[in-house]
């Protein structure tokens, strides 16, 4: 007795694997181009991004230490996010594109609570005394909570 396989539908994983690779669209965290968030300035003109910035890297010239709160939410945004992306991969397979958008949108906002969280709870490095003392607070993010209101996502097409 002799077998004959013939397969129906050569290279489904290879085009698989190039699918969700080359995914449409992708999901931008914290000041992305495009929003408000990127345009947002303090009451003295600065901008909302560029603190941002100077916290997350540091600034050797200003004295102010790196507080890393984007990739300190690194972490807690894959964990809660990993499940609402399985679900637009899903609705991404099965060609529900309305879907896949809600899904992109739950965990762009999700994504974004983490890193407004983030802000709200990282001490470390503290302030100075002196900066305690300005500020009247102990949380080396927040001021006027400007930065923590303006934290957001974007859905982009790649």
């Amino acid at each position: 007795m002799s077998v004959t396989v013939q397969q129906s539908n050569p290279n489904w994983l290879q085009r698989l694997q190039r699918r969700y690779t080359d995914a449409p669209k992708t999901i931008k965290v914290g000041y992305p181009e495009g929003t408000e968030a990127a345009t947002v300035s303090y009451p003295d003109g600065t901008r909302v991004i560029d603190v941002a910035m100077q916290n997350e890297y540091g600034d050797p010239f200003k004295k102010i230490p790196a507080r890393p709160f984007l990739l300190l939410s690194r972490k807690d945004i894959i964990e809660q996010c990993v499940p609402i992306i399985e679900i637009a991969v899903k609705a991404l397979n099965d060609d529900d594109t309305g879907k896949y958008d809600r899904m992109l949108d739950t965990a762009g906002s999700v994504a974004a609570g983490i890193v407004k969280q983030t802000i709200t709870d990282l001490r470390d490095p503290p302030n100075s005394a002196k900066t305690i003392k300005r500020k009247k607070t102990t949380n080396p993010l927040i001021e006027t909570g400007i930065m923590k209101q303006t934290a957001t996502y974007k859905v982009v097409d790649k």
